[in-house]
């Protein structure tokens, strides 16, 4: 499990929940989102090259609405999606995935288990690393 501190909420206006069997209404994603996990990763002196971000495509299209991300061809950055990547936002590419990881909505969420049930009040979740601080990984290439 993460350390407390390695959580970053949306604080967006509200819309549709997006994990599966949740209902009700969530924050929706923000640029103030990545202003903190830049701050947070900037802390923990992880390097600024090699930032990396899996996105929902649900949580994807709420990034459609923040201008700093939809500008990014007016920063001269149009060759991103022959590389693989959806969009680039304060030096964090972004990769989009059909699913994500599901947390509870504790005050330190709990990551739940691929295929277990969801509660109505789960969120949806999006993934940032640094390709050198992987510590492990599971699963298929």
């Amino acid at each position: 499990a993460l350390a407390a501190d390695c959580y970053v909420r949306t604080s967006g206006a509200n819309g549709d929940s997006l994990a599966p069997g949740a209902t009700g209404t969530r924050k929706k994603l923000a640029l103030a989102e990545f202003v903190a996990l830049v701050n947070l990763m900037d802390k923990k002196d992880i390097p600024q090259e090699g930032r990396f971000g899996l996105i929902p495509a649900q949580m994807y299209n709420e990034l459609l609405l923040i201008p700093e991300f939809v500008d990014y061809q007016k920063r001269g950055l149009t060759d991103q999606l022959g590389n693989g990547y959806v969009g680039e936002i304060m030096g964090i590419r972004l990769y989009k995935r059909s699913r994500a990881g599901v947390y509870t909505n504790a005050a330190t969420p709990v990551l739940k288990a691929v295929g277990a049930a969801t509660a109505a009040t789960d969120n949806l979740a999006a993934l940032f690393w640094h390709e050198d601080c992987v510590a492990r990984a599971e699963g298929g290439v």
